[in-house]
C-alpha cells in the first residue's frame, strides 16, 4: 500500500520539495557512504551506548556473526518456490 503511493505520488511530492531524481539519488549515495565508512571504522555511537554497556562490550571475549546483506525488496517476506 505504502509502496504504490509513493510510486504514484513520488513525482508530485519531489516537485513540491523542489527536488530532482539525480539529486535524490547522489543523497541517498552520500548517505549509504558515510554509513558504510562509520561502519569500518567499528567505533560505537556515542549517543546510542552508555559507559557501561561500552565497557561491557570490551571485556566480552565472543565474537558474534552478522549478515552482511538483508533482503531489501518489497513484499511478502518468504520466497516463492
Amino acid at each position: 500500500m505504502t509502496l504504490s503511493i509513493f510510486a504514484l505520488a513520488g513525482g508530485l511530492i519531489f516537485k513540491a520539495f523542489g527536488i530532482s531524481l539525480g539529486a535524490f539519488k547522489i543523497a541517498g549515495g552520500l548517505m549509504l557512504m558515510l554509513m558504510s565508512v562509520d561502519m569500518m571504522r567499528a567505533q560505537p555511537s556515542p549517543t546510542r551506548t552508555t559507559a557501561e554497556e561500552q565497557g561491557e562490550a570490551c571485556a566480552r571475549d565472543d565474537v558474534a556473526i552478522f549478515p552482511l546483506a538483508i533482503r531489501c525488496s518489497p513484499g511478502r517476506g518468504r520466497s516463492r518456490p
